[in-house]
């Protein structure tokens, strides 16, 4: 399979997969839907970096997954956006979404989206298209799809750079060089040699 027809394959899939997670938001208690949605996302960003990048069977190895340097939700998030994938306030909004979720995922108390850190947060989120009078969970769902939107259509749009093919200098090339630094260190010997003699 090439690269245009896995691209492919990853849009019908994402669809799918959409639908799905729609769904699921919304049954999902209100741990299990920050949980899901920050993981989606993550996903979701995942798959841009992906189709960023060259194609290499070894890129999520070498930077997607375990300890590599994109394996983080963080790290995906400002990646994308210094990319100039995703818009500054995108960015923003998947890092209260990424606060959020580790509030969820790092407090064995009860709390759930009225919780006021929580609250507050959701409220700040710039990607919700509703009322300030909705709720914190309304508020949090409604920026999560309209940030996956655009993460999904710069992901569809985005064009991978070519491989640079295997080069290496010429011996030729080699030569010239290496006068080229024997030149360089005279000029630079002799220039201090002046220097000392007109201190002296």
């Amino acid at each position: 399979m090439n690269k245009k027809q896995e691209i492919e394959a990853y849009i019908l899939k994402q669809f799918q997969k959409i639908q799905i997670f729609r769904r699921a938001l919304s049954s999902e208690s209100d741990r299990g839907c920050a949980l899901l949605a920050a993981s989606f996302l993550d996903n979701a960003l995942s798959d841009l970096m992906y189709c960023s990048f060259v194609y290499d069977k070894k890129i999520e190895k070498d930077l997607l997954n375990g300890t590599a340097p994109l394996a983080t939700f963080s790290s995906r998030i400002d990646m994308a956006y210094y990319l100039g994938k995703i818009p500054k306030n995108c960015k923003s909004d998947l890092h209260i979404i990424r606060r959020i979720r580790n509030q969820f995922g790092h407090n064995p108390e009860i709390i759930s989206f009225k919780t006021a850190s929580i609250s507050d947060s959701c409220k700040a989120l710039k990607f919700s298209y509703h009322e300030q009078d909705k709720s914190p969970r309304e508020h949090f769902t409604a920026s999560v799809l309209g940030i996956l939107s655009i993460i999904q259509d710069s992901t569809f749009t985005s064009k991978a750079p070519e491989e640079m093919p295997d080069w290496k200098p010429s011996e030729e090339m080699k030569a010239k060089h290496r006068d080229f630094l024997k030149q360089i260190s005279k000029e630079l010997f002799n220039s201090q040699k002046d220097s000392d003699h007109e201190n002296s």
